[in-house]
């Protein structure tokens, strides 16, 4: 299949809101082909935008990783966050860029998955070769709200980009389910315009891979 195929086979996904089938089938073809340049946009423009799933990702491979395993202690996560980061090259950490964004990740697993129950673990592999990669899983029962999240942050990019002013700034904070006062879902829009890979879920949603890559 040439690059043109495999873009419209996932644009017509996309069009009936197959997004992660449509990451899928992209992400599998550069596998194959990994200089298609377009097929490497398109992907990269869906994964910028979307919290994406994707059990079968090669980056969830932990071959050759280091292992980390945390309690889940609310009051701990800044010093996760920094055992994490530590060692990293300066060009890797962005300033303090880099343990703010962990800190957000560790800070969902223990807040959101695991319910702040000090009793489960977090676990955390991290790889430090020419890039940082991050895989966290928690024992919550994962992120059900995923795919509304998906499309509240489709609806506010929409109306951001359509200068619609009322209607963006009513879609400014993301309110779910379990949403408490200061949630508003900033963590995770700053975390898909931060990681190089977007932000790319297990089936179950109870684990997410990042990555970044030496500048």
């Amino acid at each position: 299949m040439d690059s043109g195929a495999a873009l419209a086979q996932a644009r017509e996904l996309v069009s009936h809101g197959y997004i992660h089938e449509a990451a899928m089938k992209l992400d599998r073809y550069l596998l194959q082909y990994p200089r298609a340049a377009r097929v490497r946009r398109v992907l990269s423009g869906l994964r910028s935008r979307f919290l994406l799933v994707d059990d079968q990702n090669s980056l969830f491979d932990t071959s050759g990783m280091r292992l980390f395993e945390f309690s889940s202690d609310y009051n701990q996560i800044r010093f996760y966050s920094l055992i994490l980061t530590q060692g990293l090259p300066a060009s890797l950490q962005f300033g303090r860029i880099m343990e703010q964004q962990v800190s957000e990740i560790v800070k969902n697993a223990i807040k959101h998955g695991n319910r702040g129950n000090i009793l489960k673990k977090v676990r955390i592999w991290l790889e430090l070769t020419d890039r940082v990669r991050y895989i966290v899983e928690d024992e919550g029962p994962g992120m059900y709200n995923l795919d509304e999240w998906n499309d509240f942050n489709r609806r506010r990019r929409n109306a951001m980009r359509e200068n619609r002013i009322e209607d963006a700034l009513a879609l400014l904070t993301y309110r779910g389910k379990h949403s408490e006062e200061n949630d508003g879902g900033n963590s995770l829009f700053a975390g898909l315009t931060f990681w190089d890979e977007g932000m790319i879920y297990n089936a179950r949603k109870n684990k997410v891979v990042v990555l970044k890559n030496m500048p």
